[in-house]
């Protein structure tokens, strides 16, 4: 595929996302509190935050299944929720809930039929993205018999199905071993190769240090930082320095150029007062008899500025949490089990929602009940139920948002989904 170029308004290329002043509020609370938000095309975008910083609720306006209390926004130039900005569009929640009767196979024919796509061109783009994903030999199982892991891959493949020029994803490696880790960095690389744009939500800072071009911190539904991944590339502040025969006045002898913060045995870690100072540093040390073993730069990751900006330390930092094969009687995490539960399908991670919004060319209206491409009735309504604003930007009556409602919850978790039974 050939790179294919960002929106442009007379002439001008223009941001693939644009957020300006977005606020969303659940009552008296705001959960998005006037974010500014700008990602240009053709970038691997990170979005960070603690729990609760708004960034499931951002998303959510960004993918037009919540409206905005106050600002505004643009998604490949068009206005949020815009169906023809939605076609351009893949997503993966964190949270799937597919049908666990689904085949992996049948789940991508689902989609694919949702967003418009040929019967032909779906089983050639199925079988590619089942094989790239490392599902192949695994199309006609049901979905039952998938571990959590597996269940990632295939929403990864669902949300690159129709070739999208902005793919947001969410928590993307959380369910992954150190190998899945890799193959999805190698997909998102070979993505940012063909100018694809996309928008990352992730805990796992050192996953978002090797593969964003740049990052946003939020905190408390405000940014707090957008910029590159690791701030200080092109400044030292710190030296950690392993030395022997230090002279008795060290300090003296650093005088001017830097301030001993730590010592520990024959290691240093000094301060720097010029930023360039490295070099007359270890001068100085050799000529009051040092004998200097190693010199290095300290940088700020990006967990140091993660910290500073928020107060709070990133979770899930850890090794995938991959479950093992689960048996068939016994569905794997993100799955329902029962063949009638279809509300969880359109409703329990807005996913399978932005896809038939997407099909339908408008905004699902509470109660709407769509008839799914193998002939199963289906549940399209409520994508904004709980997310309604009058015009003074306070939440209907009737809402039922709960104050801890961004908790980076699927959207939908906390709902009662109504059954439809087939």
């Amino acid at each position: 595929m050939s790179a294919r170029p960002t929106t442009t308004h007379g002439g001008a290329e223009s941001p693939v996302i644009e957020a300006r002043g977005l606020v969303k509020r659940y009552g008296r609370r705001a959960a998005v509190d006037g974010l500014d938000l700008r990602v240009e095309g053709g970038e691997i975008f990170g979005f960070l935050g603690p729990n609760g910083a708004g960034k499931t609720t951002t998303v959510r306006m960004l993918l037009g299944l919540a409206r905005p209390s106050a600002g505004s926004g643009r998604v490949l130039g068009r206005r949020l929720g815009d169906p023809e900005a939605r076609r351009a569009v893949g997503y993966l929640p964190e949270n799937v809930h597919f049908p666990a009767w689904f085949t992996g196979l049948g789940f991508l024919r689902y989609h694919g039929a949702l967003y418009g796509l040929s019967r032909r061109v779906v089983a050639q783009r199925a079988g590619e993205a089942l094989e790239r994903l490392g599902l192949a030999g695994r199309g006609d199982d049901h979905l039952r018999t998938y571990s959590h892991g597996m269940l990632q891959r295939l929403g990864l493949a669902q949300a690159l199905l129709a070739r999208p020029r902005l793919v947001f994803l969410d928590e993307p490696t959380s369910a992954l071993d150190p190998r899945g880790r890799r193959d999805v960095r190698e997909l998102l690389d070979e993505l940012r190769r063909d100018g694809t744009t996309v928008f990352l939500n992730s805990h796992l800072l050192s996953e978002v240090e090797r593969t964003c071009d740049r990052v946003a911190v939020v905190a408390n539904g405000k940014t707090r930082y957008v910029g590159p991944t690791n701030p200080d590339a092109d400044a030292t502040r710190e030296l950690d320095v392993r030395v022997s025969d230090l002279p008795v006045d060290v300090a003296g002898t650093l005088a001017g150029l830097a301030r001993v913060k730590r010592a520990d045995g024959d290691l240093l870690r000094l301060e720097l007062l010029h930023p360039d100072a490295a070099p007359t540093i270890a001068r100085r040390l050799v000529d009051a008899g040092a004998r200097l073993h190693e010199l290095r730069p300290v940088r700020r990751e990006l967990e140091d500025l993660f910290l500073e900006l928020t107060g709070a330390p990133a979770t899930g930092d850890g090794v995938g949490a991959s479950g093992g094969g689960t048996g068939p009687d016994t569905p794997a995490p993100g799955l329902t089990a029962r063949r009638g539960d279809l509300g969880r399908l359109a409703e329990a991670d807005g996913q399978t929602n932005l896809n038939r919004q997407t099909r339908r060319g408008r905004q699902a209206e509470p109660g709407d009940h769509q008839a799914s491409p193998d002939g199963q009735a289906q549940l399209a309504g409520h994508a904004e139920d709980d997310d309604q604003a009058g015009p003074d930007g306070q939440a209907e009556p009737g809402d039922q948002a709960e104050p801890d409602r961004d908790a980076d919850a699927a959207p939908g978790n906390a709902r009662t989904h109504r059954e439809v039974t087939p």
